[in-house]
Order: structure tokens, then C-alpha cells, then sequence
């Protein structure tokens, strides 16, 4: 009886550690890695690859087509008619960068890429600054951004202070998943 009694009561510990392990594994939330794109009225208009060794850590990397590498603004006294900061850009290269979590869903992120004119020398060097609020559902998130645009060639955008910083609109992503 008593071999038995010893047996019923590892079987329990066994059974209530798997379900703390669970529970733990539960609650670290979403894992970020995989492709996500945003729509807006006009169509897709980022994608992102999202990696990492880890749910906690990784790299990223952003396309944005809708960013013209010559970074449209309105003028002052010119309403409704766009100028560029940098007329002569011909393109630009992705966004790159790390991210890292947060919070059960949340996680922090930095980007960086450059504009080029048609020598391929710098015009612009972009420094993307967000967060990312994952759903529960861990398929959408909310993106949000603050871009700081620093001149070049000469530019290094973790030590010079940005010729401008815009606030992005929070967008809405969607991981992109098998059907």
C-alpha cells in the first residue's frame, strides 16, 4: 500500500508541474516571427519579416513602397501640392533592423536604411523607432512608428540628430499564414 501511495503522489507532482510549465509557456504571449503586411485604402503598403532564435529577440526587416525615396511633404503657402526633401532620390533600400519583447505582447523595435541618388551615393539615412502590440489572436497587431531622416552622405543615424522626426500612423499588420 504504501509503494502505491508513493507512486500516486509523484504521479500528482508530475501532473501539477506540466500544468505550471504550461501556464508559464501560456503566458509569455504571442511569438512575433513570421511575415506581416498592412493594407491601407490604396492597397498593401509595408511587409515585414519578423525573426529570431527566440519569441524574446531578433531581427527584422521592412519594405515600404508607398515611401517614395524622395519623402513627399507639403509645403508651407503650397496647400495640397506635395514637394520633396530629396527631389533627386532614385531608391531606397529596405529597412532593417532588431527588435526584442516587451511584455507579454508587446515588443520594441529599430530599423534602419538609406535613400540613394542615381550614383548610388546616400541622400538620406532613416531611423525607424516603434512598438508592436500583438491581438490575441496573435495573427494582427497594431505597428506603431516614429521615422527620424537624417541628410547624407555624410550621416550616421545612432550618433548625428535628425534633420526631421515624423510620427507615423499606427497601421494594422496581418501575419501572413498558410491557407
Amino acid at each position: 500500500m504504501k509503494r502505491y501511495f508513493s507512486f500516486y503522489i509523484i504521479a500528482i507532482f508530475i501532473f501539477w508541474a506540466a500544468s505550471v510549465v504550461a501556464v508559464g509557456a501560456a503566458s509569455k504571449g504571442c511569438n512575433p516571427q513570421g511575415s506581416w503586411v498592412s493594407f491601407d485604402p490604396l492597397g498593401p503598403s509595408w511587409t515585414a519579416v519578423v525573426q529570431g532564435q527566440s519569441a524574446s529577440s531578433g531581427t527584422n526587416e521592412l519594405e515600404y513602397p508607398f515611401l517614395l525615396p524622395k519623402f513627399p511633404v507639403v509645403f508651407p503657402g503650397q496647400p495640397g501640392y506635395p514637394g520633396y526633401l530629396f527631389p533627386d532620390a532614385v531608391g531606397m533600400t529596405p529597412l532593417r533592423g532588431a527588435w526584442e519583447r516587451t511584455g507579454g505582447n508587446t515588443f520594441d523595435y529599430t530599423m534602419v536604411g538609406h535613400g540613394y541618388g542615381e550614383n548610388g551615393i546616400p541622400m538620406w539615412a532613416g531611423k525607424v523607432i516603434g512598438d508592436i502590440t500583438l491581438h490575441e489572436d496573435c495573427n494582427s497587431g497594431d505597428f506603431a512608428a516614429i521615422v527620424e531622416v537624417f541628410v547624407c552622405p555624410a550621416c550616421n543615424p545612432f550618433t548625428d540628430e535628425p534633420f526631421t522626426v515624423i510620427t507615423w500612423p499606427t497601421t494594422t499588420g496581418y501575419r501572413v499564414v498558410v491557407e
